[in-house]
């Protein structure tokens, strides 16, 4: 841990004590102390030394860009003409380039180097801040370790619940599909159960209205055959056969005839309506 990384550490009260005990015991101040800040003026520190007069000025910053700092010194301009010497002490950097530009010969620069020089010089006054500065560190870093910790664990478990839920999900999403397949299969096979019924029904019918016109079929070549066997017998006994036997013979063959294709008729017109019903 470096000493700058301790000096940022530091907050902005603390950081001005350090300066007041640096100054002071650097510079051997006779009267030295700080200022109240409500009503410094600008002032932070005041000292005395040989009857002469010190205002310093305390900037606890990260650096300063050639404007920013020009623009910062021309605050406390009037403290270099009302005082003997002007001290303006910083943890920020400052380039060398414009610290020579500044036409003071009353003013002292301290900026981040001369800083860390004089802290490397008077360890003995500034190893109390120092040591806080590291406690302080210590304590941060056991703090974003534990915090580092749980956050790694919260995101480890966060991520697991979000994997356990997406599992299952896909399962629930998986196992609905399956069940969802499953029905549709037994549908299917519901389906094609009561097809195939309506097929052995219409099979079933079918065979039972062609049993009926065979049957029907049947009956007619019984009738056909009675009547011819009739013919045959009458034909028989009749043993003289006059001019009007032959007209009678005539007529009975036509009467048979016609009620042979009457009734034959009728049962294919009955057995083509059955089977276009059916169709």
């Amino acid at each position: 841990m470096t000493i700058l990384s301790k000096l940022y550490e530091l907050p902005s009260s603390d950081f001005t004590l350090l300066c007041f005990d640096l100054l002071k015991e650097e510079y051997k101040f006779s009267n030295c102390y700080i200022t109240d800040g409500a009503n410094d003026q600008g002032v932070d520190i005041y000292a005395e030394k040989n009857g002469n007069k010190y205002a310093i000025q305390v900037k606890h910053k990260f650096g300063y860009t050639d404007d920013k700092f020009i623009n910062e010194f021309n605050k406390y301009k009037s403290l270099v003409t009302q005082y003997d010497s002007f001290i303006f002490i910083t943890s920020g950097k400052i380039s060398k380039s414009i610290i020579e530009s500044l036409p003071y010969k009353n003013v002292i620069i301290i900026e981040q180097y001369k800083l860390l020089d004089l802290i490397e010089k008077h360890k003995n006054v500034t190893s109390k801040y120092f040591k806080k500065a590291e406690e302080n560190l210590k304590r941060i870093f056991k703090v974003l370790s534990t915090s580092s910790i749980s956050m790694v664990l919260s995101i480890i478990i966060g991520l697991s619940s979000i994997l356990i839920t997406t599992i299952n999900k896909e399962q629930d999403r998986t196992l609905n599909s399956q069940i969802q397949n499953v029905e549709h299969a037994l549908n299917g096979i519901k389906g094609l159960e009561v097809y195939l019924n309506e097929i052995k029904k219409d099979m079933i019918e079918t065979n039972t209205k062609n049993e009926l016109i065979e049957q029907e079929y049947i009956k007619m070549q019984t009738v056909k055959k009675m009547i011819t066997n009739d013919k045959k017998t009458l034909n028989s006994i009749i043993t003289y056969t006059p001019w009007y036997s032959k007209v009678i013979t005539f007529l009975s063959g036509l009467v048979t005839g016609i009620a042979t294709s009457f009734i034959s008729s009728i049962l294919y017109d009955n057995y083509k309506k059955k089977r276009k019903l059916k169709e």
